[in-house]
């Protein structure tokens, strides 16, 4: 079972919230973060699933993406 997850997109809008609303009722921790690195090397690490929300925005994403990608177990159970 998920107890940490962060969720990662360019604006914390209506769907965004909906989901950390959903999460929160079922008692699981939810973080919100923008694609700018700062804010997710502060959270990556520490968490038990990461959702990428995208659209647009994944254009100036790649750096992320990519931080998330190298930071992901090799082996996921």
């Amino acid at each position: 079972m998920y107890h940490r997850i962060l969720i990662v997109a360019g604006t914390e809008g209506f769907i965004i919230k909906g989901l950390e609303n959903k999460l929160k009722g079922i008692g699981i921790e939810q973080l919100y973060s923008s694609f700018r690195m700062s804010d997710i090397k502060n959270m990556c690490d520490n968490t038990d699933l990461i959702i990428i929300f995208t659209g647009d925005d994944i254009l100036i994403a790649g750096e992320t993406l990519g931080y998330i990608k190298d930071r992901r177990p090799q082996n996921p159970a």
